[in-house]
């Protein structure tokens, strides 16, 4: 996979414009969920709906935190790895993100901030680190980061069920 980066700082928000050039796996297949409300995704299980409009970096969290879906409460907004691997810039609808997602919008948040994965261009930014926090723009295929103060993104929730499976307690 390779990712060109420019940082493109606009007031206290800045957008990290970049291309991403590698290809959706072969071998990244997809298999619906319990009741189609959910789809897996190289062992990622994915809600299938965002939350439906642009909402802070904050509430996107609790979003996750406190969704139930599928019988699972334990839902969180995915790294920016998991993002770009979503990411198809040939998708049908001109959003950029592989089926069966629709995102309705260019912007998702991740669980990530500058705290966790610092900027790579070296500029200065307004604050600290930890009031920005990255997000992925699926229609230009770019990486983002933004103060978590502005509704700059959508959520889009993931879960790992292979942890969840080590984290339960063994039955007798």
């Amino acid at each position: 996979m390779r990712f060109h980066q420019h940082l493109v700082p606009i007031g206290f928000v800045a957008l990290l414009v970049g291309s991403y050039t590698g290809p959706v796996s072969a071998d990244s297949q997809a298999e619906d969920g319990p009741a189609g409300q959910t789809v897996v995704i190289d062992g990622l299980e994915w809600a299938r709906g965002t939350n439906g409009e642009n909402i802070k970096w904050p509430d996107a969290v609790a979003y996750c935190e406190d969704l139930e879906l599928a019988g699972h409460s334990d839902w969180r907004l995915p790294s920016l790895e998991e993002l770009e691997r979503l990411h198809d810039p040939d998708a049908a609808g001109g959003e950029g993100i592989r089926s069966p997602f629709s995102i309705d919008d260019c912007c998702l948040w991740s669980g990530e901030s500058l705290v966790n994965r610092p900027a790579v261009d070296g500029d200065e930014i307004a604050g600290e680190p930890g009031m920005y926090h990255w997000g992925f723009m699926f229609d230009g295929g770019l990486r983002y980061y933004a103060v978590h103060i502005f509704e700059d993104g959508r959520a889009l929730c993931a879960r790992d069920p292979q942890q969840a499976a080590l984290a339960r307690p063994a039955e007798p």
